[in-house]
């Protein structure tokens, strides 16, 4: 099975995410999605199912179009808009970019060490699976403090994906 199946299914992209996704949302926008809103949270990463998005950048970056071309035919443009924007390879930034990045800074350490579990890629190669789990919880938030946060996805890549080609080596 695809990294990107089981990431959807029970992994860092799965409906446990888009409840903290929904709690960011909250704490960044002051209110509760509105219901199409909800709906297009709940499907915003199902373009990770058939990718190997950890291994190949390429498959990470065309994630957002299934969930978008989803809420396109369901809701219209504005449900379009709201999920290509929710990661900066998709339409420009939405309202769901930042509940998006935030949802990494404020979900539990346990629902990280068990996304580490189910998608071992994740979990740095130095550390075990808590400090990997805390490391990267610190990372998000220092870089939700800049000026212009980059991706969490990027912050794996630079955390993560260097370390283990340092590793192999």
């Amino acid at each position: 099975m695809k990294q990107g199946t089981i990431s959807y299914l029970i992994g860092t992209h799965s409906v446990t995410h888009s409840i903290c996704v929904i709690l960011a949302w909250k704490k960044v926008h002051k209110r509760w999605p509105k219901p199409w809103e909800l709906f297009c949270i709940l499907i915003h990463d199902v373009g990770h199912i058939g990718l190997d998005y950890l291994d190949h950048k390429d498959e990470k970056d065309i994630h957002w179009k299934l969930g978008a071309w989803i809420a396109r035919s369901l809701i219209g443009e504005k449900g379009y808009k709201l999920i290509a924007g929710h990661c900066s390879d998709g339409d420009g930034k939405s309202d769901l970019w930042l509940p998006d990045k935030v949802s990494r800074a404020i979900s539990p350490i346990w629902l990280n060490i068990f996304d580490e579990i189910v998608e071992p890629k994740l979990k740095h190669p130095d550390m075990t699976r808590l400090e990997s789990a805390i490391h990267f919880k610190q990372k998000v938030k220092e870089n939700l403090r800049r000026k212009n946060p980059r991706s969490t996805h990027e912050i794996y890549l630079k955390e993560i994906v260097s370390k283990r080609k340092e590793f192999m080596d």
